[in-house]
């Protein structure tokens, strides 16, 4: 359980940063591409618009619609092209273009300065169209953002597969790596697991390294050898504690049967005496029996 906590620890620290790294760099990449991409798209129309507008130059000078009007219906083969418009010199429309199958669905914007923009979902550009200095008109176009949104769409599945190449190299990576931590990890649990089982304190580590885990290493086997002088010591303690309490056990029991044997002595002692006071008893009673006492006088 713990050599597998530890390895999904590291590999999921791994994976974790090499996503947000990835996530970090696609995000950077992908809204690059994106501006890069808008300003193409902005670029291209307005000059479609430059060109169309250069192009029906004359025919606004002359006030030539017809030969406006073909030169507007050019646009039908350009794709995305949603609306176009020529203007007069007086701001008045001139000419409009829509796309073929479409109606004319709304009036043409009101005349307003040179702009390309990005706006509800389109392209809107402005272009003023002048003979030399003199301002002859301007041209309005309008075009879809599909193929932006085509453009970003197909480099984010790009993106998406790069960055799932990614985590994968980066799993097998992490994989094989994170045993040069694991490994050693994994020995020091392994050995401290078999010194608990066995209170052998003989084993010792077979890491060799000269970082931080080798460090480690080194420190746990002179933790151990500290641990068995400390063992050695205790029993040579618990030895000489027991050679001491069967040399005092010995003692006590000696004291212990002289004590006896001094009391037996003492009690014989004691017996013999009473049996001695008795006979002297006795004897005093019989000497008294026949004893006469006379005074000074030698009455008796």
């Amino acid at each position: 359980m713990a050599s597998t906590s530890i390895k999904r620890t590291l590999i999921t620290i791994s994976l974790i940063a090499t996503i947000g790294a990835l996530l970090v760099v696609s995000a950077v990449v992908m809204g690059q591409v994106w501006l890069e991409s808008r300003s193409a798209l902005l670029n291209r129309q307005a000059l479609f618009a430059q060109v169309i507008g250069e192009t029906a130059l004359p025919a606004i000078v002359f006030d030539d619609e017809s030969t406006a009007q073909e030169t507007l219906d050019a646009l039908r083969d350009v794709p995305g092209i949603e609306y176009a418009v020529l203007y007069r010199d007086d701001g008045t429309p001139f000419v409009e273009f829509w796309p073929p199958g479409q109606k004319k669905r709304s009036q043409p914007p009101p005349f307003g300065p040179e702009r390309k923009a990005l706006k509800d979902s389109s392209v809107h550009v402005f272009h003023h169209l002048n003979l030399g200095r003199t301002p002859m008109g301007a041209i309005y176009l309008r075009a879809e953002t599909a193929e932006l949104w085509r453009r970003t769409a197909t480099f984010a599945a790009s993106i998406l597969g790069a960055l799932m190449l990614g985590l994968l190299v980066s799993l097998a990576l992490v994989t094989r790596l994170q045993r040069e931590i694991t490994t050693p990890v994994l020995r020091l649990a392994g050995m401290m697991r078999e010194i608990s089982r066995t209170r052998d304190y003989s084993i010792r580590s077979e890491v060799s390294r000269t970082d931080e885990l080798g460090t480690l290493a080194a420190g746990f086997d002179d933790m151990i050898e500290t641990i068995r002088a400390r063992e050695v010591e205790l029993e040579r303690h618990r030895r000489t504690l027991e050679g001491e309490v069967q040399a005092r056990t010995a003692e006590l029991a000696a004291t212990n049967e002289q004590l006896e044997a001094e009391l037996c002595e003492r009690t014989r002692v004691e017996q013999a005496l009473q049996r001695s006071a008795k006979e002297w008893s006795a004897t005093f009673d019989a000497i008294s029996d026949g004893v006469c006492v006379m005074d000074l006088e030698g009455h008796v």
